[in-house]
């Protein structure tokens, strides 16, 4: 598979636990999954950026609760969206309105960076997982997730980088 030219390059990384601040929304209350993504997004920077919260840069993510699926190439429709950033672990945080304080559980993942439009996620994350079936990796019964490594409101978007992470056993 020659995923260079398309620039997903997949490896295998051992990632720690991480703190994380999140906010879920839920797919049934909005048009589209892609819809929810955003209202999440959107509640998320509203209170941690109301609050003057710091987060690792690099470290803005989207995960969607169906292993290996997150484009719905398969024909799932995810029940919910979760937007979050990473923080320090011993960060002090205040109290929040409707973000939650959680923690993303590290272990095998199989990464692949995409680099451009965030449209191209729907080709880049199809060919992901066929990857992780063709070297015979098994998904672990956990959340696939993107981390949007560069700021979309300074970065042209050719050069915007995205990891795509599947949790494996």
């Amino acid at each position: 598979m020659d995923t260079d030219a398309v620039g997903v390059n997949p490896e295998i990384r051992t990632q720690p636990d991480r703190r994380i601040l999140y906010v879920t929304a839920q797919r049934s209350d909005h048009a589209t999954f892609d819809d929810a993504c955003r209202a999440a997004i959107g509640a998320l920077f509203q209170e941690v950026g109301s609050k003057g919260i710091p987060w690792i840069p690099g470290t803005f993510g989207v995960e969607s609760p169906h292993g290996g699926d997150p484009t719905g190439e398969l024909g799932v429709d995810p029940a919910y969206a979760k937007a979050f950033v990473i923080i320090e672990m011993e960060q002090d945080v205040p109290p929040f309105d409707i973000v939650k304080d959680g923690v993303l559980s590290g272990g095998r993942e199989l990464v692949g960076m995409h680099v451009g439009p965030y449209q191209g996620l729907l080709v880049s994350w199809p060919m992901l997982e066929r990857h992780r079936n063709e070297i015979g990796e098994r998904v672990r019964d956990d959340f696939v997730y993107d981390l949007y490594i560069d700021d979309a409101q300074t970065t042209p978007e050719a050069e915007l980088r995205t990891e795509m992470h599947i949790p494996l056993e």
